[in-house]
C-alpha cells in the first residue's frame, strides 16, 4: 500500500499534498552543536520510514497550517519525531540554522528540531522546528522548483513567477475553506532580494484542536526560478496579543548567505 493510501496513522501524521519532490540533499548545517547532531537523521525509530514518509508529506502541505497536523500530537510522539529543546550559546533568545544550500533563519531557544532531515528534503522541507510548549507555535522553510511564470516583463524573480503580491495572496488563501487574509505586503530586503509577506488567520477544521490560527509567510523567488517559503504558526490569541512576535521575527529573518 502506498504512503498516501493508509488509513492506519493517527490524524497529525495523516499526509497532505506535498510541494515538490526534491532528490535528497546531505543534513543542514548549523552554528548549535546540538543543532548540527539532530540533523543528521539518526533519530529513534530509523526502521520506520513508512510513518515518517507520512510526517514529512504533511510537512510540505501548501494549503493549510502546520496546527493541522499537530492534533493529539503528545509527548511520545515529539521524543519520536523531534530532537530535544535546542539552547543557543549565552542562554540567547534565539537559535540560528545555517544551511549548506546558501540560507540563514533564525529559530527561538528551546525548540525542538524535526529529526530526520535527510527524508524531509526529499518533499521540499529545509528544516522545521516547533515549540514543545505550544505546539500552535512552527517555523520552516520549503523549497519549490517553480517552471510557470505570472509575469514576463516584471523586475525581480520574485514579480515574474508570482505574479502581484494581492492576486498571490488571495490564491493561497483561497487554497483552503475557513482562511481569512490578514496581510499581503510586498518588501525588499538590503540584499535586493524581493519579498512577499502573506498571513491570514485559518479556523474551523484548518486550525484544527487550536481553534484559530495564525499563520505567515516570507515568501521570494531567486534566480533560478527556487521559490523559498518561510512559514511560520501561531495560535490567533498568541498572535495577537504579541506573545507570539519571537515567531513573525524569526520568519522575517530568513536570508541568502551566498
Amino acid at each position: 500500500m502506498s504512503a498516501a493510501a493508509s488509513p492506519l496513522l493517527p490524524r497529525h501524521l495523516r499526509p497532505r499534498p506535498p510541494l515538490t519532490h526534491l532528490s535528497p540533499s546531505r543534513p543542514a548545517l548549523s552554528r548549535n552543536t546540538a543543532c548540527a547532531a539532530n540533523c543528521n537523521g539518526h533519530g529513534p525509530r530509523r526502521h520506520d520510514p513508512f510513518a515518517r514518509r507520512h510526517v514529512l508529506t504533511g510537512l510540505a502541505s501548501t494549503t493549510t497550517a502546520l496546527a493541522a497536523l499537530l492534533l493529539d500530537v503528545h509527548a511520545p510522539a515529539l521524543a519520536t519525531y523531534y530532537s530535544e529543546p535546542i539552547v543557543p550559546p549565552d542562554n540567547e533568545n534565539v537559535n540560528v540554522h545555517v544551511d549548506e544550500l546558501g540560507f540563514a533563519v533564525d529559530f527561538p531557544a528551546k525548540w525542538v528540531e524535526l529529526r530526520d532531515m535527510e527524508l524531509a528534503r526529499e518533499v521540499g522541507v529545509m528544516c522545521s522546528y516547533l515549540n514543545p510548549r505550544d505546539q500552535s507555535e512552527t517555523l520552516a522553510v520549503y523549497r519549490q522548483q517553480l517552471d510557470t511564470k505570472q509575469n514576463f516583463t516584471a523586475a525581480s524573480p520574485t514579480e515574474r513567477y508570482l505574479g502581484g503580491v494581492d492576486a498571490f495572496a488571495k490564491r493561497l488563501v483561497d487554497a483552503a475553506p475557513g482562511q481569512t487574509l490578514a496581510l499581503a505586503r510586498k518588501r525588499v530586503q538590503s540584499d535586493g532580494m524581493v519579498m512577499y509577506d502573506v498571513a491570514w488567520t485559518a479556523n474551523g477544521s484548518t486550525a484544527g484542536a487550536f481553534g484559530s490560527i495564525y499563520e505567515l509567510r516570507a515568501i521570494t523567488v531567486d534566480g533560478d526560478g527556487v521559490q523559498w517559503t518561510t512559514r511560520g504558526t501561531a495560535s490567533r490569541t498568541r498572535w495577537i496579543t504579541r506573545r507570539a512576535k519571537d515567531v513573525e521575527t524569526c520568519v522575517r529573518s530568513f536570508h541568502f548567505t551566498s
